[in-house]
């Protein structure tokens, strides 16, 4: 009986995000990723792969070979659209900590100028503030409608790229075990 190896041991060879901190100035919690290191060019098998035949399934294929070189240009298409998607979920979470860290850099620096005015001592109530956010979301309302739309093109690029990803794995893995690889 053939057992997995263990996720652990098989996590390596996939690309990992990992969650950091929260940014004391975006307030998000940025999100780091680990490339994987090369996965190895030889199989580790407790048998000899030449000790059997192709399955009864691949034999149907009129010409096998070509089925291995389909099977071997799908895996090739699966690291380009892996690719794709990993930048894809890369560049969204960058548009986010940028915005995010320099809104609330613009939003600081306004809010204290302001309680400079408004309350020199330094006791600057809510009601005495209560104007100044109004104005900055007035200020700033296009420009937070604009990240809005583009969080939310973004979003589903993102998410198309990773459904892409995942009909394309699980076709090459169909193709790859019709093939006998």
């Amino acid at each position: 009986m053939r057992v997995a190896p263990p996720v652990a041991r098989a996590s390596r060879w996939w690309p990992q995000a990992f969650v950091r901190a929260p940014d004391p100035v975006s307030n998000l919690r940025p999100v780091v990723y680990r490339e994987p290191k090369a996965r190895p060019t030889t199989s580790i098998h407790p048998y000899s792969l030449e000790e059997f035949t192709a399955p009864a399934h691949a034999q149907r294929w009129s010409s096998p070979g070509a089925l291995v070189r389909y099977a071997e240009r799908l895996r090739g298409q699966l690291d380009a659209v892996q690719m794709h998607a990993r930048l894809q979920s890369m560049w969204l979470d960058q548009f986010n900590q940028r915005f995010w860290f320099d809104n609330n850099v613009r939003f600081t620096r306004a809010l204290q100028e302001y309680k400079a005015e408004v309350a020199p001592e330094g006791d600057a109530s809510l009601e005495r503030l209560a104007p100044f956010y109004r104005d900055w979301l007035v200020e700033n309302a296009a420009r937070l409608r604009h990240y809005n739309r583009t969080l939310w093109i973004a979003t589903y690029k993102t998410i198309g790229a990773q459904l892409r990803l995942a009909l394309l794995q699980g076709y090459t893995r169909w193709v790859v075990w019709c093939a006998g690889l």
